[in-house]
Order: C-alpha cells, then structure tokens, then sequence
C-alpha cells in the first residue's frame, strides 16, 4: 500500500509455527489440532487477500523494515493491566 513511501515503516509481526499454537491454546478453548488447522486457514486467507488485493506476497521478508518476532519478544509486566504484574495498577 505505501511500498513507494520513502518514509514508510513496514512491520511484520512472526513467530514460529509452535510458539503461535502454544500461544493460541492458551488463549481458545480448542484442541491442539483444531488450533492449528485454523492458524493455518487464517494465513491462507491472509495470503489470498494481500496477493489479490495489492498483487503482494505477505511471506515475502524484504517488503518489511521493522520485522518482529514475537516468539522472543516480552511484553514488560510492569506495564498496566500486564497478567504478570504484581501490586496494583500506578
């Protein structure tokens, strides 16, 4: 959408195939396999659209400047509302 913007930052969210799974058991009530049948239906409809709608291929790393992986990543527990936070909220 902005891939001739000079001062347009392209992030890409990613983590492997089962930290996404795990993940995603923790937060649905559903079985491991359903999980990842649907995580795998999600990024094929994910992939259909951009293909179609912006002639792009979502997988592709060199269309993003800000790639994240988020199987690494911590979200900070002093943050507010953090599951992991302790005392109350500041």
């Amino acid at each position: 959408m902005l891939r001739n913007c000079w001062d347009a930052r392209h992030a890409a969210l990613y983590a492997v195939d089962a930290i996404r799974t795990q993940t995603a058991l923790v937060r649905e009530a559903v079985s491991e396999p359903a999980t990842r049948r649907r995580m795998h239906e999600v990024d094929a409809d994910r992939a259909v659209y951009l293909r179609q709608a912006y002639g792009t291929d979502w997988r592709d790393p060199l269309q993003y400047t800000l790639p994240f992986n988020t199987g690494v990543l911590r979200v900070c527990p002093h943050r507010r509302g953090h599951p992991d936070r302790r005392g109350p909220a500041s």
